[in-house]
C-alpha cells in the first residue's frame, strides 16, 4: 500500500498539479473541459486509496474533499432567447442552427407562434430516445382564467348575449379556440355553462397540469408525433362524434425538445419565444421568465423589414427596451436579419447603386448579356433544328445505300457460288408511266450502275435479278462505288453532329456565362445589402438607446437637460452590437443538396448564409461560463491535491522542535488566523454597509422622488385610454373594452401588446432607470471588486507574516509548500466574486420585475369590475371605473410597487 501511495503522491505533485495550473492559466474552454474529465477520473482513483486511511484525520478530511468535489461540478448553461414577430423566421433559423431539416414547429403549426419552444442537449444514449420532447400543459386554474377572457370576448359589449361575428374578430377568435377544445359544443349550449364547468370537463381533465413525454429515434418521427399531439385533427378525423379536443395547442404552455446537436453540446439552450400577439396569460408568463433568465437575446427580423422599419431602434417596443435598461442587458443583445435570400436584383441595384462602385454598370452589362442570350440562343436552337433535319435526310439516304449494298453483296455471293446473276431492276423498269426527265434520270443512274431501291419489296425482287447478266468485275465495281458513297454520307453525318455539339456548346456557354454573371451580381448584392444593413441596424440600435436615455434625463430634470450631453459612448454601443444577416433556406439547401434550388445561386458557399458565423457567435457566448465552471472545479481540485500532497510528503521533512517552540509557532498561527478573520469580517461588513448605503442614497431616495412625480401624470394616462379616438384618444372603444376585461393586458395576432399596467408604471420606471442601471452595472461591481482586493491583500499578508515569524529549520519550507494552495484560495475568492455578481444580476432582475405587479395589484379591483360590465353603456362605465381607481390610488400604487422592489433588494 505504501508504494501505491507514494506513486500517487508523485503523480499529484509532478503531473496533475502542474498540468492543472497550466490549463487554468491558459483558460481555453475545450482544454479545460477535457482536463475536468481527466481530473474526475483521478479523483475516482484516489478515493479508494484514501478510504483505507479513515483512521487518519488528514486522510478523512481529504477523502471528504474528494467526495464533495465529485458531486460539485455543474456544466454551464447559456440560455439564448429568440424574439421577433410571427413569421420572422425564428423557427427556421433554429432548424438550421441545430442541423435538422425540420424538427422545431414552424408557422404551418398554429401552436408554434404562441408557445415557447426550448431546445437543449439530450443526455440519453439510447437509440430509441435520441430525440425527445416534453409538452407541458397549462393548469386547470390557468385554463379557467383563459376561458373567462374568451367568454368576455364572445359577449357583445352592448348585450349579455354571445356572438361570433366574423372569424377575425375577437369573438370569432375566441369561439374558434373554444371549439378546438370542445368540438361538440354549440354556441347556444355555451350560454348555459360557464368557465368553471368547462375547465372541469372530463375530456381535458387528464391533460391540464400534466407533461407529456415523447421519444423517437429520428427527427422526422419526433416532428410527426409532436405535430400530431399539437394539432390532432387527423387523429380524430375518423370519429366526428368524438367529444375530445380536435386541437390541443390552446392548452399548451411550453414545448421542450432534447436532441444531440453540436451547437447544444456546450450548454447552449435555444428558446423560440412566442411571436407578438398571444393573449394567453400562462404562456406570456413563461416567455417573461425565459427573458428574465436569458444570457443572450437574439432579435430576429426579415432583412427587408429590419432596416425599413428600424426594428433594432424600436426593438419590439419601448417596454422591452426599458426592461433591457433595467437588466443591464444591452450588451447581451444580438440582431439577426433573416431571409436574406429574398432579394430581387433590380430592386437591390436601385437601392445600392449609390453605395457600391460599378454595381449599376455590372447590372447594365448583365442586361446586355441577357438580351444577347435572348437573340442568339433561339437562333442557335433554330440552326440546330435545321442541322438535325439534314441529318435525318442523310440518315435515310445512308439506310437506302445499306440496302443496295446488301442486294449487290447477295449477287456477288451467288455469282461466287457459280450461279448466273443479272442486274437488278431499276425504278424505271418497274414504272412504265414516267416522264422524259425521269427516264433521263434513270439512264444517268444506269450509266453509273446505281440502283435506287426504296422498299423491302424491291430488295426481295431484285436480289435474284431480272435484267442483263452481270460480270464479277461489274459487281465489284458497284460494291466499291456504294461503299465510297456510304462512307461519304456517314462522314457528312458525323460532321453535322459535331457542328450541332459545337453550336449547342456555344449556346450553353452563353447561357452559363449569363447565369454566372447573374449569380455573381446577385451574390454581390446580397453581400452589399448585408453590409449596409448591418451598419444601419447598429446605428438604429444605438439611436434607440440614446433616445431612451434622453427621455429618462428629461423626466428626471427637464430644466437642466442638455441634448448635447452623452450619457454613454453610443458609437461604441453601435460598433459592439453583433449583427448577422442569414438565410436559413439557403443553408439548408446547401446542407441537403437534393433540395437545392436555383434561387439560392447567389450564395457561393455556406459562409455567405452566415449561419456558420452565427453558430460561432453562440459558442463564444458560452466561453465565459464554461471557463468559470471549469476553473472553479479545477481550483477546488488543486486545493484538495495540495492538501493531499502535503499530507503524503510530510514524512520527508526534517523537522525537530521542542514542545515550547511548537507551542510558540502554534500561537503565532492562531494570532495570524484571528487577525485574518477580523480583516475578512470587516471587509464583508463594509461591503454590506456600502451596498445598503448605495441602495438608500441612490435607489430608495430616488424611489421616493419618483413616487411623487409619477403620481402626477397617471390620471392623464388613464383618461387617454378611454377617450374616443375622434377626440384624440388612443384606442377604439372595442379595443379599450377588451383590454379592461383582460386585466389591463391585451394582445392580438399581428399587433403590439397593449398593457395598461405597464403604461401606468412607465413614468415611475423612467424616473428610476438611470439610478437602477448605475447601481447594478457600476456601483455594486465596484464594491465587489474592492472586497476581492481587500481579501487578496489580507490573505497574502497572512501568509507573509507566518513566513517571516516562523523561522525554525524546515518549518518555513513547509509553509512555502502551501503557497500554491494559498493562490488557489485567492482564485477561489475571485471566482466566488464573479459568481456572486451573477447572483446579484439575477436578484436585481427579479426585483425590477416587481414594479409592474405592484401596479396590477393596485388596479385589481378595477379590472375585476370591468370584467362584469356588459350591455348598453358598459364602455362608459368601464372608463369611469378605471379613471376613478387610478385617481384614488395614484400615489399608493407606486408606493406598493417600490415596496415590493425594496423587499427583494433588502433580501439581497
Amino acid at each position: 500500500m505504501a508504494t501505491t501511495i507514494n506513486t500517487t503522491s508523485d503523480e499529484i505533485a509532478g503531473i496533475t498539479i502542474q498540468r492543472l495550473n497550466q490549463v487554468i492559466a491558459r483558460g481555453i474552454p475545450s482544454e479545460l473541459e477535457e482536463v475536468v474529465d481527466c481530473t474526475k477520473t483521478t479523483l475516482g482513483n484516489i478515493s479508494p486509496l484514501l478510504q483505507s486511511f479513515t483512521d487518519n484525520p488528514n486522510a478523512s478530511r481529504c477523502l471528504k474533499g474528494v467526495e464533495d468535489l465529485m458531486l460539485s461540478y455543474k456544466a454551464a448553461h447559456i440560455i439564448i432567447g429568440l424574439v421577433g414577430e410571427t413569421g420572422s423566421g425564428k423557427s427556421s433559423l433554429i432548424n438550421a442552427l441545430i442541423g435538422e431539416k425540420k424538427i422545431v414547429p414552424t408557422n404551418c403549426m398554429r401552436a408554434c407562434t404562441a408557445v415557447s419552444t426550448e431546445i437543449s442537449w439530450n443526455e440519453s444514449e439510447l437509440p430509441e430516445e435520441r430525440y425527445q420532447a416534453e409538452i407541458e400543459f397549462i393548469t386547470r386554474e390557468e385554463w379557467r382564467a383563459e376561458l373567462g377572457h374568451l367568454f368576455s370576448d364572445l359577449s357583445d359589449s352592448n348585450s349579455s348575449t354571445f356572438t361570433t361575428n366574423n372569424k377575425d374578430s375577437d369573438a370569432g377568435v375566441a369561439w374558434a379556440k373554444i371549439k378546438s377544445i370542445y368540438p361538440l359544443l354549440e354556441l347556444e349550449a355555451l350560454t348555459k355553462t360557464n368557465e368553471s364547468c368547462l375547465a372541469r370537463d372530463a375530456s381535458i381533465r387528464g391533460l391540464l397540469g400534466s407533461t407529456e413525454k415523447i421519444y423517437a429515434p429520428s427527427a422526422d418521427l419526433l416532428y410527426k408525433r409532436v405535430h400530431q399531439y399539437i394539432d390532432s385533427k387527423e387523429k380524430n378525423s375518423d370519429s366526428r362524434e368524438s367529444s375530445g379536443p380536435s386541437e390541443l395547442w390552446p392548452l399548451i404552455k411550453v414545448v421542450r425538445i432534447f436532441l444531440k446537436s453540436e451547437i447544444l453540446r456546450n450548454g447552449i439552450v435555444l428558446v423560440d419565444l412566442p411571436g407578438v400577439g398571444d393573449s394567453n396569460a400562462a404562456r406570456a408568463t413563461v416567455a417573461d421568465k425565459y427573458l428574465e433568465k436569458c444570457n443572450g437575446i437574439w432579435v430576429v427580423a426579415p432583412i427587408i423589414r429590419a432596416v425599413d422599419n428600424k426594428a433594432a431602434q424600436h426593438l419590439l417596443g419601448e417596454t422591452f427596451k426599458m426592461q433591457l435598461k433595467f437588466d443591464g442587458g444591452f450588451s447581451i443583445v444580438s440582431f439577426v436579419c433573416s431571409r436574406t435570400d429574398e432579394i430581387l436584383i433590380e430592386e437591390a441595384v436601385e437601392s445600392l447603386k449609390n453605395r457600391c462602385e460599378n454595381l449599376d454598370s455590372e447590372y447594365r452589362d448583365l442586361l446586355a448579356l441577357k438580351d444577347r442570350v435572348d437573340v442568339e440562343v433561339p437562333a442557335k436552337i433554330a440552326e440546330i433544328e435545321q442541322l438535325r433535319d439534314t441529318i435525318t435526310k442523310a440518315s435515310k439516304e445512308a439506310s437506302s445505300l445499306n440496302k443496295k449494298l446488301q442486294v449487290w453483296q447477295t449477287l456477288a455471293t451467288k455469282q461466287a457460288q457459280g450461279h448466273p446473276v443479272s442486274a437488278p431492276l431499276t425504278e424505271g423498269s418497274k414504272r412504265k408511266c414516267t416522264t422524259q426527265s425521269s427516264q433521263s434520270s434513270k439512264r444517268r443512274r444506269s450509266q453509273h450502275i446505281i440502283i435506287d431501291l426504296t422498299d423491302d419489296e424491291d430488295e426481295d425482287a431484285n436480289a435474284s435479278g431480272n435484267g442483263r447478266s452481270l460480270s464479277a468485275e461489274e459487281i465489284q465495281t458497284m460494291l466499291s462505288r456504294l461503299a465510297v458513297e456510304n462512307i461519304g454520307i456517314k462522314k457528312n453525318i458525323r460532321e453535322l453532329k459535331a457542328r450541332i455539339i459545337t453550336i449547342d456548346d456555344d449556346a450553353q456557354a452563353l447561357e452559363d456565362k449569363c447565369k454566372e454573371s447573374e449569380s455573381n451580381l446577385l451574390s454581390r448584392c446580397i453581400t452589399e445589402r448585408n453590409k449596409y444593413s448591418r451598419t444601419d441596424i447598429q446605428n438604429h440600435f444605438a439611436q434607440g438607446i440614446e433616445l431612451l436615455d434622453q427621455e429618462t434625463a428629461i423626466r428626471e430634470n427637464a430644466e437642466n437637460f442638455d441634448h448635447n450631453h452623452r450619457i454613454r459612448d453610443y458609437k461604441q454601443i453601435a460598433d459592439s452590437l453583433p449583427v448577422f444577416c442569414v438565410s436559413s433556406r439557403a443553408y439548408q439547401a446547401k446542407m441537403y443538396p437534393t433540395k437545392a434550388d436555383a434561387e439560392f445561386a447567389g450564395f457561393v458557399d455556406f459562409d455567405q448564409t452566415e449561419i456558420p458565423q452565427l453558430k460561432a457567435h453562440a459558442q463564444r457566448m458560452t466561453e465565459l461560463g464554461r471557463v468559470a465552471a471549469c476553473t472553479k472545479f479545477l481550483s477546488s481540485c488543486l486545493r484538495v491535491f495540495q492538501s493531499l500532497r502535503a499530507w503524503l510528503d510530510v514524512k520527508d521533512l526534517d523537522v525537530s522542535i521542542s514542545e515550547a517552540e511548537a507551542a510558540r509557532e502554534i500561537q503565532i498561527v492562531k494570532d495570524c488566523i484571528l487577525e485574518l478573520e477580523k480583516t475578512l469580517d470587516s471587509a464583508a461588513k463594509k461591503s454590506v454597509v456600502d451596498c445598503r448605503d448605495i441602495f438608500r442614497k441612490q435607489l430608495y431616495r430616488g424611489f421616493d422622488i419618483a413616487v411623487k412625480k409619477a403620481s402626477l401624470s397617471v390620471s392623464d394616462i388613464a383618461s387617454g385610454w378611454g377617450t374616443p379616438k375622434d377626440e384624440g384618444g388612443l384606442y377604439h372603444w372595442a379595443t379599450y373594452g377588451a383590454v379592461c376585461r383582460r386585466g389591463g393586458i391585451y394582445a392580438r395576432k399581428g399587433q403590439d401588446k397593449i398593457d395598461f399596467n405597464e403604461n401606468l408604471v412607465k413614468p415611475f420606471k423612467v424616473l428610476i432607470a438611470d439610478a437602477w442601471e448605475a447601481t447594478f452595472s457600476r456601483d455594486l461591481p465596484r464594491i465587489l471588486n474592492d472586497f476581492y482586493l481587500t481579501t487578496k491583500i489580507a490573505i497574502e499578508g497572512f501568509h507573509g507574516r507566518i513566513r517571516s515569524d516562523v523561522q525554525h529549520k524546515g518549518t518555513a519550507n513547509r509553509i512555502d509548500m502551501l503557497r500554491p494552495q494559498l493562490m488557489m484560495h485567492i482564485e477561489a475568492i475571485k471566482s466566488s466574486q464573479a459568481e456572486f455578481g451573477q447572483n446579484i444580476d439575477g436578484w436585481q432582475r427579479e426585483a425590477n420585475r416587481e414594479l409592474t405587479p405592484g401596479i396590477k395589484q393596485a388596479m385589481a379591483n378595477a379590472w375585476s369590475s370591468c370584467k362584469q360590465e356588459k350591455g348598453r353603456g358598459s364602455i362608459a362605465r368601464m372608463r369611469d371605473i378605471v379613471c376613478e381607481q387610478v385617481q384614488r390610488n395614484q400615489k399608493t400604487m407606486f408606493e406598493k410597487s417600490s415596496k415590493l422592489a425594496k423587499k427583494h433588494l433588502d433580501i439581497m
